[in-house]
């Protein structure tokens, strides 16, 4: 399993959602688009562990979520 977080620079603060990597809201770090457009944010990763994305996250300075469509867990 991999995993990607989105660190989003602008909507309410700075914020990183984990994601597994086949999410489809991840897409393997493309996004819904598919395209990568880093006007509001960017994707990070991959990442081998759940615990490596979310410390990385953690290192962006603002709050970490999981994805709520994929529920990424640190036991993955």
């Amino acid at each position: 399993m991999q995993y990607y977080f989105y660190e989003n620079w602008v909507a309410n603060g700075r914020q990183a959602h984990i994601h597994r990597a086949d999410c489809g809201n991840c897409n393997y770090g493309k996004g819904v688009h598919g395209t990568v457009n880093e006007r509001n944010g960017r994707w990070h990763g991959p990442f081998k562990t759940y615990k490596e994305s979310y410390q990385a996250a953690l290192r962006t300075g603002g709050k970490v979520y999981n994805c709520q469509h994929c529920s990424p867990q640190m036991d993955d």
